[in-house]
């Protein structure tokens, strides 16, 4: 029985990360507190992630063993796995996860029309803030929810100039 049970460490990369989440292979169990991050917290996470900060690491439990209560992370409508899939459970991090999951998938279906509302953010290249979609001039940022989705972002990035399609794209690199 010795090994049956590891912890194993990786580095996944966070577009990798929201992969998952989006495929339905992480989801978030029951027992887990609700999502209480206020708008500072997501704006200082982005910050911290643009800046290079340590973030914290997330602990997952992946299982075969399905919970009788679950959610999806944020709100959105994600599938479901089939019974032979495992699936990650969010142990540590929640918060980090939605909030990112929320702010690179704003657009998408969800629950929780508020919340998804709160995770529209927007990056100001020329000044390397992130705010609010709602008081953000469209015609100086960008919208997270095209960072990942190269359809999106490539017609975005013909509105900027050629030093901040640069921060765009160190943002980029960084996710």
């Amino acid at each position: 029985m010795a090994g049956a049970n590891k912890i194993m460490s990786s580095n996944p990369r966070l577009a990798s990360l929201l992969s998952d989440v989006e495929r339905g292979n992480i989801k978030i169990p029951a027992f887990q507190r609700d999502y209480v991050w206020i708008d500072e917290q997501i704006m200082g996470l982005l910050d911290s992630i643009y800046c290079g900060y340590p973030v914290g690491s997330l602990l997952l439990w992946s299982t075969r063993e399905e919970l009788k209560h679950e959610r999806n992370v944020g709100g959105f409508n994600l599938p479901s796995l089939a019974d032979e899939y495992p699936v990650s459970y969010v142990l540590d991090g929640q918060q980090r996860l939605t909030t990112l999951f929320g702010v690179f998938n704003s657009d998408k279906d969800t629950n929780d029309k508020e919340l998804a509302a709160r995770f529209n953010v927007c990056f100001i290249p020329s000044t390397k803030e992130f705010v609010h979609a709602s008081v953000a001039d469209p015609t100086n940022s960008i919208n997270l929810n095209a960072i990942l989705d190269t359809t999106k972002l490539l017609p975005e990035m013909q509105k900027f100039s050629t030093e901040d399609q640069k921060e765009i794209a160190a943002l980029t690199e960084k996710i």
